[in-house]
């Protein structure tokens, strides 16, 4: 184990509030200015956030609302679902940078190419999107996932989005 940091000190009051300063500069905002508010500004490294509520009551379009706005920041952004096709959430993020109805997106596939072009311009993030079937993948599948993007890509995720990680696989094999 290479893991030098023994933890803060809670006598050492400026290393404690330079760490949150760090974590206030680095936080990524939703799209959302109301739930900006509610979360202090945005979401925190090394905290978990969960969009519950009914089945279709548009959980999985604030996740794409979310990814997307982490992206147009510059963040590198990993979306992952256990439910729809990596097409189709592409698709919806194009809806959501084209302002478009989705046969408007897919019947216009050069204004979208543009967009995305112009967009490398304002940002420096990037957005990878992987499907898995439901209960399909674990958390540790997950966390090799993000090891290959980093060792093939050259990418290190700043947010993580997991849709319906209800019907993840559990890593004890039990459900």
């Amino acid at each position: 184990n290479m893991d030098t940091d023994l933890g803060i000190d809670i006598f050492d009051v400026a290393e404690r509030h330079a760490r949150l300063k760090k974590r206030e500069e680095n936080k990524i905002r939703p799209k959302l200015k109301l739930l900006a508010d509610n979360l202090r500004g945005g979401f925190f490294s090394k905290e978990l956030y969960a969009y519950m509520g009914e089945p279709g009551k548009g959980k999985s379009i604030f996740l794409a609302n979310d990814a997307l706005q982490a992206l147009m920041d510059g963040n590198n952004v990993v979306y992952v679902s256990f439910e729809l096709s990596e097409e189709m959430f592409a698709v919806r993020v194009d809806q959501n940078l084209m302002q478009k109805e989705m046969y408007d997106v897919v019947n216009n596939v050069m204004a979208v190419k543009e967009r995305y072009e112009s967009l490398k311009g304002i940002t420096t993030g990037k957005l990878m999107i992987k499907e898995y079937p439901t209960g399909g993948a674990s958390a540790l599948d997950l966390e090799r996932y993000l090891e290959l993007l980093r060792i093939y890509k050259n990418f290190e995720a700043d947010i993580l989005f997991i849709d319906y990680g209800d019907i993840m696989k559990p890593i004890n094999g039990n459900s």
